[in-house]
């Protein structure tokens, strides 16, 4: 019988919050409104996507979450944006995870 490796940690919430963010195509669909790495507020976000606004919410928020936006009030209005320096920095962690969790 051969004995199975040494169970791996989990990874930390933090990079448990960024997996499950990511891993709704709804979620990667609006991020892709990101790309030219402007602002965008919920009102833009639900014309874009087509979702109802707390729908389109519900997913800014485990966005945010897990590091991939940022918000920013101005006004009544609330801007998300693209936090890339969070997002470099979690792939690099996911890395290194995968690297030790699975050599």
């Amino acid at each position: 019988m051969t004995r199975l490796p040494r169970k791996p940690a989990l990874p930390d919430q933090q990079l448990q919050d960024f997996l499950e963010a990511i891993s709704s195509r709804t979620r990667q669909k609006l991020l892709l409104a990101f790309l030219d790495g402007k602002g965008r507020t919920v009102n833009e976000l639900v014309q874009y996507s087509g979702l109802g606004q707390s729908t389109v919410s519900a997913h800014l928020s485990a966005l945010n979450r897990g590091g991939l936006l940022t918000r920013e009030k101005k006004g009544k209005e609330v801007y998300y944006q693209p936090d890339r320096q969070s997002i470099q920095a979690t792939l690099i962690r996911l890395s290194n995870y995968l690297e030790n969790c699975c050599p």
